[in-house]
């Protein structure tokens, strides 16, 4: 729940500071101002709660973001004064999409968050929402699955995109590269069938090994890309995803270079390509 320091007083549970648009070695993040003991200790995943007024704990997308482990040093900007701090833990909470930064409380920041375990949340949410800014952490978890969804979405598009393109380019240079072949095959009577099946099978094999040789090096890419906005690993699971979708591109893609295929010898002028 955000809002009010009076009204965040009044709501039970663990209280916390929040300053937003501060910089964390340069880079505007947001900081939750928390106590020695707290409940998001069991959400990290590297080293320790904090324990002294100059430690820190991240979560794992600024930690990505920034190359930081647990023992290193951090320069935070805060209420326009440096300060330095070191890393003694590593969050996987779903704040700012992972990039958030808990200190220790300080007096200048009042108690602006409270965060309380429940049952009925959505229940708290009716109760609480008419002068409190709540939601759950489901809440949280769906709108970064959602964001999630969107990039891959996005990537994978990207991928599909240059995936038509190098089709078209590949069946333009295979025909011109042979116009004479086939204007000779046409000329001796050989049928566009049997044309269009020869073409099928040499371009197949080198089009399937190609697309599963970019497969790892696009995840890879699309990984680092997803990293510019939020923590994203793909994997195998993300393999294992595409290859159903490559193979239903495989069987779209053997109809249309026959059909491309097709109405490029039909239109073939013989005799000029034979004089070319």
């Amino acid at each position: 729940m955000w809002g009010d320091p009076s009204k965040i007083a009044q709501v039970p549970g663990e209280k916390a500071g929040y300053l937003s648009g501060q910089k964390v070695n340069g880079m505007t993040t947001e900081i939750y101002f928390f106590d020695y003991e707290s409940i998001f200790e069991k959400t990290l995943i590297a080293g320790r709660w904090f324990g002294k007024e100059d430690e820190a704990v991240i979560e794992k997308g600024l930690a990505r973001k920034l190359g930081l482990k647990v023992g290193d040093t951090i320069k935070v900007q805060l209420l326009g004064e440096e300060r330095e701090y070191r890393v003694v833990g590593i969050s996987d909470m779903y704040f700012y999409d992972f990039k958030a930064v808990f200190l220790p409380k300080i007096n200048a920041v009042p108690d602006r968050v409270a965060f309380l375990n429940a049952e009925n949340p959505e229940e708290l949410k009716e109760e609480y929402g008419l002068g409190l800014k709540v939601h759950t952490i489901d809440d949280s978890r769906r709108q970064t699955e959602n964001n999630l969804m969107l990039f891959k979405a996005a990537v994978y598009g990207v991928i599909g995109i240059i995936f038509l393109i190098s089709l078209f380019a590949l069946i333009y240079l295979e025909i011109e590269g042979n116009e004479k072949v086939y204007a000779t095959l046409k000329a001796v009577g050989i049928p566009n069938s049997h044309i269009w099946r020869e073409f099928l099978k040499k371009v197949m094999p080198s089009l399937v090994i190609s697309s599963l040789l970019a497969l790892p090096i696009s995840l890879k890419l699309g990984e680092h890309i997803g990293n510019l906005v939020l923590p994203v690993e793909l994997g195998m699971g993300d393999l294992v995803k595409v290859v159903p979708l490559l193979l239903v591109l495989y069987f779209l893609y053997g109809v249309f270079i026959v059909l491309l295929t097709e109405r490029a010898l039909n239109r073939l002028d013989v005799v000029k390509a034979l004089r070319s």
